[in-house]
């Protein structure tokens, strides 16, 4: 009997334990842990034709804000915040950009982490999100190197 009225009360117990989620997430923000460091950008591809990078360009990804350091010395330099969905298939990125030139801006794009490459993909303009990388109308892929976490 007393096997009985323990195994009852373990369900009414366990949701008084929490959960394992972190406390610090608010407004349903997720910050994609291996997003998060700093990146230099490598290659650069349009409609699968390889363009021309900015040579020592960093995409740095921190708790929710972004920044991108180009080589002129940080005169073009881009802030802004990331919210990224890596549950999503694709997994999902968007960046709200406050401040450089895209400033007001919102650019929807995917992306995918592979050991210490990622990729990012999107649009021109970024309004639209692609739906996979095999998505070749009018898709921009952008690949970094991780410098750091």
């Amino acid at each position: 009997m007393k096997k009985l009225r323990l195994l009852l009360a373990v369900p009414l117990v366990l949701p008084l334990l929490g959960s394992d989620a972190p406390k610090d997430y608010q407004d349903g923000i997720v910050y994609a842990d291996g997003l998060e460091g700093s990146w230099l950008l490598v290659t650069y591809e349009a409609g699968g034709e390889a363009r021309k990078v900015a040579y020592g360009l960093v995409m740095t990804y921190r708790r929710g804000e972004v920044e991108s350091r180009p080589p002129d010395g940080g005169r073009n330099r881009v802030m802004g915040t990331y919210r990224a969905d890596p549950g999503a298939r694709p997994a999902t990125l968007d960046t709200f950009y406050t401040d450089g030139f895209h400033r007001g801006k919102t650019w929807r794009s995917i992306y995918r982490i592979d050991g210490d490459t990622l990729y990012v993909g999107y649009q021109s303009g970024g309004a639209r999100r692609p739906e996979g990388f095999d998505d070749k109308a009018d898709l921009h892929v952008e690949t970094y190197r991780r410098l750091r976490r």
